[in-house]
């Protein structure tokens, strides 16, 4: 197998109160803007994923569409929510990916998941909380595939956390 340099992992922005309206909340919509601000810094990544849209949700797309845009970057969106094990295959899988930063937004429900099979462990077990959207969560592997992560936080928002 082959191994990526960098993840960097985020969960979309904020959600309205309603479960039935897909898109962002107007904070959710400040935080993907606000990300354009601290993600390119972050890294210069290689590539970009967000899990596909459904009738349920556009919100990861819609997260982190403004930070692909600034860098005039494509989105792989071809990965449904429940697909990350075929998403994680793909990237160990794909020559093209190793040694590269690759930046994945996704939803929050799978990404204990999602780590899980980057062969790492999660700073929120068994689940991410519902109301956390202001991280991001690096790994770091070696050319084992051994990971390190580190949670860092994005302080963008008011009562985003400041560690």
């Amino acid at each position: 197998m082959q191994y990526p340099l960098n993840v960097y992992l985020l969960r979309h922005a904020e959600k309205p109160n309603s479960d039935k309206d897909p898109n962002l909340s107007k904070r959710g919509m400040m935080r993907a803007l606000g990300l354009t601000t601290i993600l390119p810094i972050l890294s210069d990544y290689d590539y970009i994923f967000a899990c596909k849209s459904s009738t349920k949700s556009d919100r990861p797309l819609q997260t982190i569409d403004p930070t692909a845009k600034l860098l005039s970057m494509k989105i792989n969106d071809n990965y449904a929510d429940d697909e990350y094990k075929d998403l994680v295959k793909h990237i160990f899988e794909k020559e093209k990916y190793h040694n590269k930063k690759l930046l994945i937004c996704w939803h929050h429900g799978t990404i204990p998941k999602l780590l899980e099979h980057f062969h790492s462990e999660t700073p929120y077990n068994p689940k991410w909380p519902e109301d956390v959207f202001d991280r991001i969560i690096k790994l770091q592997f070696d050319e084992h595939g051994t990971t390190m992560m580190v949670n860092l936080p994005q302080c963008l928002l008011f009562g985003d956390s400041k560690s």
